[in-house]
């Protein structure tokens, strides 16, 4: 029997208010619980309200989830920075949800932070942009 192909989705998101450390905790205890169940891998890196996520597992389960994830309310500036198909082999296959929180004392947080953070406002500015390139044809289109 031929293996199923799998799916990646990358993406980072904004905490739409500040998380205690418990419900991080919690957040990752029923994920790992949900994902395990839907045969889901993957990792979460946490840093000062930011969040960095890798899921993969069986496409039509990566998608269910990733639909939960842009609906919770939890999330807010969502932004997808891969989707892969037809992925050969999982990257965690041993992790159904392995939490890293990268505090002020790790040495890695604050530069991962401001990596997150700048592709954040740069996902920003680019809709910006969109939108005024977007009023300019439609106008001339009208016109």
């Amino acid at each position: 029997m031929a293996s199923q192909s799998l799916k990646r989705i990358k993406y980072i998101s904004r905490s739409s208010r500040p998380l205690t450390d418990a419900e991080v905790e919690e957040i990752r205890e029923v994920s790992e619980k949900n994902n395990r169940q839907a045969n889901i891998t993957g990792v979460l890196v946490e840093t000062g309200g930011l969040f960095f996520q890798l899921i993969e597992g069986p496409s039509e389960s990566v998608d269910r989830l990733y639909k939960r994830i842009s609906e919770d309310p939890r999330h807010e500036e969502i932004l997808l920075l891969n989707t892969m198909s037809d992925v050969e082999e999982r990257l965690y296959p041993d992790w159904a949800m392995k939490t890293v929180h990268l505090r002020k004392v790790d040495p890695r947080a604050e530069g991962i932070r401001l990596l997150l953070e700048t592709a954040v406002e740069n996902h920003r500015r680019v809709q910006s942009l969109s939108k005024g390139i977007e009023r300019i044809v439609w106008g001339d289109i009208r016109a």
